[in-house]
């Protein structure tokens, strides 16, 4: 039969394991919670975004132009609004047109 003290003992042990089991658990949702998450911004992130098609901008109805700090300015002649770029994109456009005339110049 079983005494008591052999029934607390077993008590004890049941206990101790769901204890261990419970924080096994936890430890396994976190790292499951975090995985997922992970991922799910990674999709986020790398999720191509649709944009609309925009109209190309023609000479007649655009004028170009740097400034004093070098920033590169398209400037819309019909509503005078424009559009401001940092130097490094004029300094880029540059180096396009620069090079695809010397190309062409060989």
């Amino acid at each position: 039969m079983l005494n008591k003290e052999t029934i607390k003992q077993g008590l004890t042990k049941l206990n101790e394991l769901l204890k261990t089991a419970g924080k096994v658990t936890i430890i396994v949702v976190a790292m499951g919670v975090g995985f997922i998450s992970g991922e799910i911004y990674h999709n986020y992130q790398t999720h191509t975004k649709m944009s609309n098609m925009q109209e190309s901008r023609k000479a007649e109805t655009t004028s170009v132009a740097i400034n004093e700090r070098g920033e590169l300015m398209v400037i819309d002649r019909k509503g005078g609004s424009y559009t401001l770029y940092d130097a490094t994109v004029g300094d880029m456009i540059f180096k396009l047109y620069a090079n695809r005339i010397y190309s062409q110049n060989k």
